[in-house]
């Protein structure tokens, strides 16, 4: 009641006589409650429509080129968020909801996104290198040329048409779900693919592996990646990817020999991949292994 005595006193300041009306008190009570339910509903409307609301930027986190390396986020809602070319290197985004949101070429390296939902995001050219994606889900997210070295994605989902290009040389995909992925010219060199062992501490254990049922493979490159354990996955897929003699493939199948790589003497030299041993969730990576 204090709260709507001062809004009274607040508003016949402001209005004087014009406000001498029958049942004042109960007609600003009414009007304080009316006042809250609209609040409440342009905050909540996007979220319950599924409007979009990087439309409206009233409504949008900004943290575009922000540095957030190294910061505390477990848990937080970034939905829709925009964070093109923010800096997260290093930071704690365990079970973050990113869904909808714009992280175009923002850095992810060496970060903790274990459970992260970062379905239907853009993550174009976005860099992965070495993060932990643990059981996270990017199912129709926008990856093109994201970068994904030594990242471990155990039982991660990547159900997106939108994967050309991204490079998983020498990260760890077991028990990943890729059905109908689009990876065309993606890089799977040293890659493992296997199958992976959830919740040993449970009753009820699950095993899960890698998944490519109707993926794309067009152009993709399998150099010394482990696909013995893979499932949905077929020799006409295969077909139109390359591997070399070091690739591992499942009994009864055949992968085309890659072409050598073209050198780009103008090119920039890339960063090296962080150590495995740096990767936030080492343990479980290990701890998820089923022994095969």
């Amino acid at each position: 009641m204090g709260a709507i005595r001062l809004f009274e006193q607040t508003a016949q300041a402001m209005c004087g006589d014009a406000l001498r009306i029958p049942h004042r008190r109960a007609a600003l009570t009414g009007f304080a409650v009316v006042l809250s339910l609209v609040t409440l509903a342009v905050g909540l409307l996007p979220m319950l429509l599924d409007i979009n609301p990087r439309r409206y930027p009233f409504f949008v986190i900004d943290i575009r080129d922000a540095d957030l390396s190294h910061a505390q986020l477990q848990g937080k809602d970034l939905r829709y968020a925009s964070g093109r070319g923010s800096n997260l290197s290093g930071a704690d985004l365990r079970d973050v909801r990113f869904s909808r949101a714009d992280f175009q070429r923002a850095s992810f390296v060496g970060a903790d996104l274990e459970n992260a939902t970062l379905n239907h995001t853009d993550l174009d050219s976005a860099d992965f290198r070495n993060a932990c994606l643990r059981k996270a889900s990017l199912d129709q997210a926008d990856i093109e040329d994201g970068d994904f070295r030594g990242a471990y994605l155990g039982g991660a989902s990547l159900r997106t048409p939108l994967l050309t290009r991204a490079r998983f040389a020498g990260a760890n995909l077991q028990g990943a779900d890729l059905r109908g992925a689009g990876l065309v010219g993606t890089d799977f060199t040293d890659a493992v693919l296997r199958c992976a062992f959830f919740g040993k501490k449970s009753p009820d254990p699950v095993i899960e592996c890698a998944n490519l049922e109707g993926a794309d493979l067009s152009g993709a490159r399998f150099d010394g990646a482990d696909l013995r354990y893979v499932t949905g996955l077929t020799q006409q897929q295969l077909d139109t990817a390359c591997g070399s003699a070091a690739t591992r493939l499942p009994d009864g199948l055949t992968l085309p020999a890659c072409p050598a790589r073209s050198v780009d003497p103008l090119a920039q030299p890339e960063a090296d991949s962080p150590p495995a041993e740096a990767n936030p969730c080492a343990h479980e990576r290990l701890d998820d292994r089923w022994p095969q």
